[in-house]
């Protein structure tokens, strides 16, 4: 009787790595670390390993091992298996970070960035599930975005597309990222509040009535709006998926948004009654390390 195919699906962020044992989209097995990323990339790598190495000896309980995902922050070739770039090393470039697990597991590898990858895990087994063209937008710490189109990842010619987030104004040196993030809403904070105040905090005194913190939230729905209305006009996807911590955590943030991102859209409700859908996403902390093993059963395919 053939046995069921299991991966192993690793996402690397600055704060913790969670890795685990996924059939068919299911986590069976999870477990998370803090990333050591003071340390820098030789010390997260041997985090990496040694988690992997665990799952690699529990697999065979859930099905064959078929293969293993590893989503990662920074700049990332799929192609290429290459880290092009990270902030976990500044001196190293074009790191051949595919190559170095499959002479360490000898199993197929493949690499993507980590909201790609959660782009690929909402897409296939969450809020995009059903649609052949999504775009995730995260909104954390930072900001980010995912395409997939005709349920395929889409990269752009550079690895760089999505990365609207760093997008800046003529009339400013702001970005996206900037007005929209839980790091660019404390930061703005400190200038208009006092020092120390956190995304969380902003979000509180807003609700109490603060002006202050009224004028950063307002600021930073109509901009988060702008730019999935910019990234629907754009790619016209099926649905835009909205995720990240500070989405999952501001309920009133992400229904404020979507209802500027409707309000803003209506100029095109003459082609469509509906053009832009926006959901929230559902898969939580677990999409980038499902998203990530989506990505290795589409190479085994040719779908990347």
């Amino acid at each position: 009787m053939r046995r069921a195919k299991v991966y192993i699906g690793v996402d690397i962020g600055k704060t913790k790595i969670a890795a685990g044992l996924v059939r068919d989209g299911a986590v069976m097995q999870k477990s998370t670390i803090k990333t050591a990323y003071r340390e820098g990339f030789d010390k997260v790598y041997e985090q990496t390993t040694n988690t992997v190495s665990k799952l690699v000896e529990r697999a065979g309980r859930y099905g064959e091992l078929s293969g293993i995902g590893i989503a990662m922050f920074g700049i990332v070739d799929s192609a290429r298996g290459l880290l092009v770039a990270s902030s976990l090393t500044t001196e190293r470039r074009n790191i051949k970070l595919q190559a170095m697990f499959e002479e360490r597991f000898g199993k197929t590898v493949i690499l993507s960035n980590d909201v790609s990858a959660e782009a690929i895990g909402e897409h296939f087994y969450g809020a995009g599930k059903g649609v052949d063209n999504s775009v995730f937008v995260a909104i954390g710490t930072g900001m980010g975005t995912g395409i997939v189109i005709n349920n395929r990842p889409f990269h752009g010619s550079h690895m760089l597309a999505g990365q609207t987030g760093w997008a800046g104004f003529l009339d400013t040196s702001r970005t996206w990222e900037d007005y929209t993030s839980g790091s660019g809403i404390a930061r703005r904070a400190a200038k208009l509040i006092g020092t120390g105040v956190s995304a969380q905090k902003v979000f509180e005194y807003e609700a109490r009535g603060d002006p202050r913190a009224a004028a950063i939230v307002d600021d930073a729905v109509r901009h988060a709006a702008t730019h999935l209305v910019m990234l629907q006009r754009t790619l016209d996807p099926e649905v835009i998926v909205l995720g990240g911590g500070v989405i999952s955590r501001q309920h009133a943030y992400f229904e404020r948004i979507v209802n500027e991102a409707s309000g803003l859209n209506g100029l095109y409700r003459a082609v469509a009654a509906d053009t832009i859908r926006i959901k929230r996403a559902e898969l939580g902390e677990k999409a980038g390390l499902v998203g990530a093993t989506k990505y290795v059963e589409l190479s085994l395919v040719g779908n990347i």
